[in-house]
């Protein structure tokens, strides 16, 4: 089983290599062979027949040659899962968001009839048309509209940091270790964890200080 991280890094190293690669809607990792690129137009004709005659000659030409994914066929395969298609694969994460910045490397990411890998930097790799390869782009400038973590992705790691994550908080003005408490462990009368933790002397706080709240 993949890790996200590695899920991740699969995108990367695809996208490194990016013109071995081709998008057709459909495929799932074939060799772009003249017999299967048509073979493709027939199985799915109501999708295809949004382009001109012109246009699926230009798609037979690029495609020849090249390994072939529609989007979910890209994820599936940096995943290491067996093939989906995209509302399946959101359907079935283990763990939803649509906060964007809450999701780290290795999320799919989703919009109605498409998916992504996130990368975990603000940014994402996917592939969406035809006559185009593996692209890159930032989340700010694209329409997702949830993430979650892939079934079948060991994301443990994560929670594992979350476990272990410092949490500080900054003194300020007119507040007390009780009232620090009361916002972080519900009782005022846990001060004394606080107190422990930072190895104080007393109760006396300083405007400003940090203090860490937990490890």
């Amino acid at each position: 089983m993949r890790t996200g991280l590695e899920v991740s890094q699969r995108a990367l190293e695809m996208f490194n290599e990016r013109e071995k690669y081709a998008y057709l809607y459909g495929a799932k990792g074939e060799l772009g062979t003249e017999e299967f690129i048509r073979y493709m137009f027939k199985q799915y004709p109501a999708y295809f027949s949004k382009y001109s005659a012109e246009q699926l000659e230009q798609i037979v030409e690029y495609s020849k040659g090249k390994i072939l994914y529609d989007c979910s066929g890209f994820v599936c395969h940096c995943a290491g899962i067996g093939t989906s298609y995209s509302g399946k694969l959101m359907a079935e994460c283990t763990k939803q968001t649509t906060d964007v910045k809450e999701a780290q490397a290795g999320w799919l990411a989703w919009k109605q009839g498409h998916v992504g890998i996130d990368r975990g930097d603000g940014t994402f790799l996917h592939m969406y048309k035809e006559l185009e390869t593996i692209v890159a782009d930032r989340f700010s400038n694209y329409d997702w509209q949830k993430q979650g973590r892939l079934k079948g992705v060991d994301y443990s790691y994560e929670d594992e940091q979350e476990v272990n994550k410092v949490i500080t908080h900054t003194v300020q003005k007119g507040e007390t270790l009780w009232k620090i408490a009361t916002k972080y462990y519900g009782k005022g009368n846990l001060y004394t964890k606080i107190v422990d933790i930072n190895k104080l002397k007393d109760t006396t706080i300083n405007v400003g200080q940090v203090l860490v709240i937990s490890k």
